[in-house]
């Protein structure tokens, strides 16, 4: 028997995957590379094997798309299966037309070629198109769809290979019989081929029958009887090549096969008998290490369970000792599917102990990946894990199933292009992952911080921050409770905290509400980050972190509706801010440190202003003041450092935090002290001591609301007046400033029942005090209504307070109408640049070839507006623009990725532009100037006059458009008032009420029953919408629920976003 040339190729499909293998290479004797005397499938073997791409792409391109290049095409590393098994069906087809156009009755030589592609057709379809599910069986990663897979595209080579056989058979002895001229060359040429392909035929016949009969099943005697005759038959083929001398290379791969079919057979012993003359054996390291898996996985199947332990164990051993550290994940895989098939059998055969050892099966693929470091390597053994058991029914897989199938999905969903697919793909990750949360068993249970871990990521990637947050921030308490000392419980919280206030930066920047909710996900978030002294230490997040608590507490308060609550929020915050160090890991903080005792103070005096006047003690009020003043006494000693270190912003800072602390300590003085006097004589000593700052129109307006407050209205007016002449270019915001006090005083009165005379009093001082003021300003002049806008628009409030709702509505139109033509230039300016950008970045998105370099530029230029914005690098808006910018950076330079790598990642950069310019515009857009007042006015104007339609659109309008971060206070008195507008509009509609109702409702879920600190009146509004209903026989309807699964009112937790 002649030794042939395909040795190597045949000992790795017999290793399957672990043997890095090569062919034999050889100089022809004339020079030229050794390449160009390669058959096809061999050169394309090799070109794929040592990486040259390039090469490859050449030799596909040329060779027009036959079936040797669909095969190099289908075998090239990162295909996906479903491209791999196509490119592999049309080779197969293409092999089919070529042996249909030769002429089965032709001569030797064409009959030879016939033979030769009937058989590559054959073993293609057994070694490549069944390969992997071949090979899954083979090392137990394979299931039902793998045995159905073989099964049913093996009958046809099984077939093919049997009858090729007989037919080379018959063709040599027709070629030894023959005569005629051409007889002799034939034999020479002819013969030995034939030969040679008999032997192939027959060795690649027995592989091919033992993998068919490996996947057979049998369920019935029909069945069983022709799986044995397969294993007979393989048995047979390889007879040869299994005794004597080693003369083709495939002696110990064809008694490892022997083996692998005996055991197949029910014949274990004389198996293992095999399987240990190939383990001692000299050969190849891939056979050996195969010898050693078919022992433990024999006995496992004999029925000797403990036998197979100790066999187990021995494998482990072995095999590292065997292949070397570089494959041990190859060794602690195989151990893994050893153990869970060996504990699965043992569970069925032993049903007093089948919960035990069908739990210890499980948990033998939990702790392959649990212990594994390489997230690449434990990656792979998911995708193994999952196509083991897929097609099977979730709800009867095992969790750590269920999660490598939730992670396969994930990796499906972030490759797809399809928006749709992606969509459909995450919902089923979840609801995998769900599964696996709901489970209480302790396998599930143990798989708990792997689920939590990789549902947040997927929230985090499809822009569900919130809840991702709270996976992450349930990661962490549960690391930190099992091991204290796990430093992946704070890069989770830092996770936590991060997507929390994502998802607060996100809203504000679009200027959206941010609910209750969203900020007690942050609070959760942070607080827990910061209760662990060892995460904070030395953080330059420090400072930021307990500035954005303190924040958040602080807008708590601002929404809660009683008042102890309100106070135990703002203690919250003070704390929070009073916990800002002055330096972190030796490094100064002045700045943070400094603006966060100011804003801690200004809660503390807020405090004051909640609570009642009958409940502040002198001695409390006294003691906010006295850290007040202590305050202003650091702010001016760290403004002169600032200012010898050359930092004219911190100055300029801290002389505006000093001044206003100071200045709220003299009001301190007039309200809840009650020393008008002094806090007027303390104001004016503190607009020398801080010059520059907003204590001059602050402390004016102190004044004069004292003297309005106490009906002095002559000389209030004195005061503004002479303020103008002194400082023209601060009168306006003198205005505004009355504007505002005078207002809050009068709406606190206007919904306390026992101030009806206060309410009246201050209505006719803030009318005289505005008349006076516009005493010879004719405001229907459009110059004059410019110059004198906050004026105009005191004069339009004053008119209303005192029921002139007439004029006060023309006069607020006017000044509506001047601040929209402002408005309106300003809108086209920032519309026309962004439609400027988006449209370049359009231009390259749709040309033939995307061109990096000018996209990268883009970047460049649009990080550069980002800083001017004062956005630094950590910026949520930042980070997504450089990350993507990476991105593509790092594709261009790997010369292995292809086109569509590097267009993906240019449309990834392309695509977070886009939506980095589209956030920047509604940014801007929000930050346009837009006077709520005026709306507000024109509403209540109409609404007065009786024009309740127009009145409750415009109302309408104002909400919308108003922000209730920045004008919180006149948001919800908004809201009120429409509240109260759309009762008076339909008190004889029972529909318009139920819509009353529902609006009300709507609200509570959104505020978690808190109203922005108005919940009593809007209760009032209910309560009376409903007494409508009564009187007008109506039901408020069924569809309305009588309690709020969001509200506190329900006794339930508080409504998500």
């Amino acid at each position: 028997m002649r030794r042939f040339s395909w040795r190597l190729c045949v000992a790795a499909l017999a290793v399957g995957l672990l043997l890095p293998t090569g062919v034999g290479w050889t100089q022809d004797d004339d020079g030229e590379s050794t390449y160009q005397g390669l058959p096809p499938d061999a050169l394309i073997e090799q070109l794929i094997q040592f990486g040259m791409t390039e090469l490859l792409d050449h030799y596909i391109a040329g060779s027009g798309g036959g079936p040797d290049a669909l095969i190099a095409q289908a075998t090239a590393p990162g295909i996906s299966s479903d491209k791999r098994n196509s490119l592999l069906e049309q080779a197969i087809n293409a092999l089919t037309g070529q042996i249909d156009a030769i002429e089965p009755g032709g001569d030797p030589m064409e009959k030879l070629e016939r033979f030769q592609l009937t058989f590559k057709k054959a073993w293609t379809i057994v070694s490549l198109r069944c390969g992997p599910s071949n090979q899954r069986l083979r090392y137990l990663r394979g299931g039902d769809a793998d045995r159905e897979e073989v099964v049913k595209w093996t009958e046809a080579p099984v077939r093919t290979l049997r009858r090729l056989d007989q037919d080379i058979q018959d063709a040599i002895r027709k070629l030894l019989g023959a005569g005629g001229p051409h007889a002799s060359k034939y034999l020479i040429l002819v013969m030995p081929e034939l030969e040679d392909l008999q032997l192939k035929v027959n060795y690649r016949a027995a592989w091919s029958n033992f993998y068919r009969a490996a996947a057979i099943n049998p369920a019935t005697n029909e069945e069983m009887t022709a799986k044995r005759r397969l294993l007979t038959d393989a048995i047979d083929r390889v007879g040869d090549f299994a005794g004597g001398e080693d003369t083709h290379g495939v002696k110990f791969a064809s008694i490892l096969l022997t083996g692998m079919c005996l055991r197949e057979a029910g014949n274990y012993d004389e198996a293992i008998a095999k399987f240990r003359i190939v383990r001692d054996a000299d050969t190849e390291l891939g056979l050996r290490f195969s010898a050693l898996f078919e022992m433990p996985r024999t006995l496992t199947e004999q029925g000797k369970f403990s036998e197979a332990q100790t066999a187990l164990a021995q494998f482990s051993a072995a095999a590292l000792q065997l292949v070397g550290k570089d494959y041990a994940w190859e060794v602690r895989l195989n151990s893994a599917m050893l153990g869970h098939y060996l504990y699965q059998r043992w569970a069925l055969a032993d049903p007093s102990r089948q919960g035990q050892l069908q739990t210890q099966a499980e948990q033998a693929l939990v702790t392959l990946v649990q212990q594994e470091a390489n997230p690449s390597y434990q990656q792979e053994y998911y995708k193994i894990i999952a196509k083991k058991y897929r097609g099977g029914a979730d709800e009867e897989l095992s969790s750590v199933v269920l999660l490598a199938k939730a992670k396969l999905k994930r990796v499906e969903a972030f490759q797809t292009e399809q928006p749709k697919q992606r969509e459909e793909l995450l919902d089923e990750t979840k609801k995998l992952l769900g599964m696996i949360l709901e489970r209480t068993d302790p396998l599930s249970q143990s798989l708990r911080d792997q689920v939590l871990e990789e549902k947040g990521i997927i929230n985090a990637v499809i822009g569900e921050s919130q809840e991702a947050a709270l996976d992450f921030l349930q990661l962490a308490q549960d690391i930190l409770k099992d091991d204290p000392n796990n430093p992946r419980a704070a890069q989770m919280a830092e996770n936590a905290v991060r997507l929390a206030y994502q998802v607060l930066y996100e809203r504000q920047e679009a200027g959206e509400h941010i609910s209750h909710r969203s900020r007690e996900v942050f609070i959760q978030a942070a607080a827990f980050l910061l209760s662990q002294p060892a995460w904070r230490e030395a953080k330059p997040e420090l400072a930021e972190w307990y500035m954005d608590l303190g924040w958040q507490y602080a807008q708590l308060a601002g929404g809660e509706n009683d008042a102890d609550q309100k106070i135990a929020m703002c203690t919250k915050a003070i704390e929070a801010y009073e916990s800002v160090p002055a330096e972190i890991g030796g490094r100064s903080n002045t700045r943070e440190h400094m603006e966060a005792r100011y804003l801690g103070l200004r809660k503390r005096a807020e405090i004051l202003e909640i609570m009642t006047l009958a409940k502040v003690s002198d001695a409390q009020a006294l003691a906010v003041r006295a850290k007040l003043k202590a305050y202003g006494n650091d702010a001016t000693n760290a403004a002169r450092n600032a200012e010898r270190a050359g930092d004219d912003a911190l100055r300029a800072d801290l002389f505006e935090w000093g001044s206003d602390a100071e200045f709220r300590a003299a009001e301190l003085l007039y309200e809840p002290l009650g020393q008008a006097g002094l806090a007027v004589d303390e104001l004016v000593g503190l607009r020398n001591r801080w010059p520059g700052t907003t204590i001059l129109e602050n402390s004016f307006e102190l004044e004069i609301r004292v003297l309005v407050k106490e009906r002095r209205v002559a000389e209030a007016v004195t005061k503004v007046k002479n303020f103008y002449d002194k400082y023209p270019d601060k009168g306006a915001e003198l205005i505004r400033l009355v504007t505002v006090q005078v207002r809050k005083g009068i709406n606190k009165a206007r919904y306390d029942p026992t101030a009806a005379g206060s309410l009246k009093n201050l209505q006719e001082g803030y009318y005289e005090l505005a008349s006076m003021l516009a005493e010879g300003i004719d405001f229907k002049q459009q110059q004059a209504l410019a110059e004198n806008y906050r004026l105009a628009q005191m004069v339009a409030e004053a008119r209303y307070e005192v029921d002139k709702p007439d004029l006060a509505l023309e006069l607020f139109q006017a000044c509506t109408a001047l601040r929209d033509i402002d408005r309106q230039g300003q809108i086209k300016v920032i519309e026309a640049a962004y439609e400027k950008h988006v449209g370049k970045l359009n231009e390259i998105a749709q040309a033939k070839q995307i061109n990096t370099t000018e996209l990268m530029s883009l970047a460049e230029q649009f990080m550069e507006r980002l800083k001017q914005a004062g956005y630094g690098p950590d910026h949520p808006a930042s980070v997504a623009v450089r990350d993507a910018r990476d991105n593509l950076q790092k594709v261009q330079a790997d010369a292995k990725s292809d086109a569509s790598k590097r267009k993906a990642a240019a449309a990834i950069l392309l695509r977070v532009l886009r939506g980095g310019y589209r956030r920047e515009k509604r940014r801007q857009l929000v930050a346009v100037p837009l006077d709520p007042v005026n709306i507000q006015g024109v509403a209540r104007c109409q609404v007065a006059l009786g024009k309740y339609e127009e009145g409750l659109l415009t109302y309408d309008n104002l909400i919308r458009r108003t922000d209730p971060e920045a004008f919180g206070d006149l948001y919800w008195l908004a809201q009120l008032e429409r509240g109260r507008a759309a009762l008076a509009a339909y008190a004889d509609d029972a529909d318009g009420l139920r819509g009353v109702i529902r609006l009300i409702i709507q609200l509570d879920y959104e505020t978690n029953g808190q109203f922005g600190g108005k919940a009593s009146l809007f209760a009032a509004i209910e309560s009376k919408a409903k007494e409508h209903l009564i009187k007008l026989n109506e039901p408020w309807g069924s569809d309305l629920p009588t309690t709020r699964p969001g509200s506190p009112k329900s006794g339930q937790a508080g409504s998500s976003d």
